[in-house]
């Protein structure tokens, strides 16, 4: 069973614990559907839940936006191991958000995929969905300003792009050609836009994560907290420095 699956069935049984309407039925069918999904098949589970616009309905639409994605149960965990890996050379974040990163036939198509799945899982209301998009939005839009980088910068977005799962070294090459360098990076350069959505996407993750657990001991929080509170509600600011300070270990 997918490990989103498993979130949305421990969601609806406080949605069921009441008398059900056509809406819950609704989502119960949709839900049910996606349980046997795969990326090609779950735009049509959404079919049950046109026109719903509650939390719920967006909890189903959020997780389909992952499957389409291809993101697989084995996938989220070597992504949240990923997280701890000792043995990187660089920031083994790095290796956690590239796992999550959206999968398109442009740049373009994934950024727009990464937007629209932030939109409806933060309409979700579920914390660990609004996570996983706000990582998958940052990965996919430093991964896109990568793009005529040429070079061993840009095998990260071309493997992407061919679907296939870029690797922590990817990820390191794909900053060092953004920023020079994951020993002592200057990302001043990264344009506004690609900045702007990763500060967005890291103030979210901070808000949705960091802030509502014990994260003393998380390093990526640590980065969140170090960054927000340098560059205040200065977005484009914060997604530079967001950059650079996962660029070193």
């Amino acid at each position: 069973m997918k490990l989103f699956n498993i979130l949305l069935i421990a969601f609806s049984l406080v949605i069921f614990a009441s008398c059900e309407s056509d809406e819950q039925n609704d989502i119960s069918r949709a839900q049910a559907c996606i349980d046997s999904a795969n990326e090609t098949s779950v735009e049509d589970c959404l079919d049950y839940i046109t026109g719903y616009s509650s939390a719920e309905s967006y909890a189903i639409r959020c997780a389909a936006r992952f499957i389409a994605n291809g993101l697989t149960d084995a996938q989220m965990v070597d992504a949240i191991q990923a997280k701890n890996d000792e043995g990187t050379s660089g920031d083994p974040i790095l290796g956690m958000i590239g796992l999550l990163s959206f999968k398109a036939n442009t740049a373009t198509e994934a950024k727009n995929a990464a937007i629209t799945a932030m939109s409806e899982c933060q309409k979700s209301q579920v914390k660990a969905y609004v996570l996983f998009a706000s990582m998958a939005k940052m990965a996919t839009n430093l991964l896109a300003a990568t793009s005529g980088l040429g070079g061993a910068a840009e095998d990260a977005l071309n493997k992407i792009l061919a679907g296939d799962e870029p690797t922590q070294t990817d990820m390191e090459n794909a900053l060092i050609g953004l920023c020079g360098s994951i020993t002592a990076p200057d990302c001043s350069s990264v344009s506004a836009d690609t900045a702007d959505a990763i500060g967005e996407s890291a103030t979210t993750a901070y808000d949705t994560y960091c802030s509502a657990t014990d994260s003393e001991d998380d390093e990526f929080c640590q980065d969140l907290e170090t960054a927000i509170n340098n560059n205040g509600s200065d977005t484009t600011a914060l997604g530079k420095e967001i950059l650079e300070l996962i660029s070193k270990k």
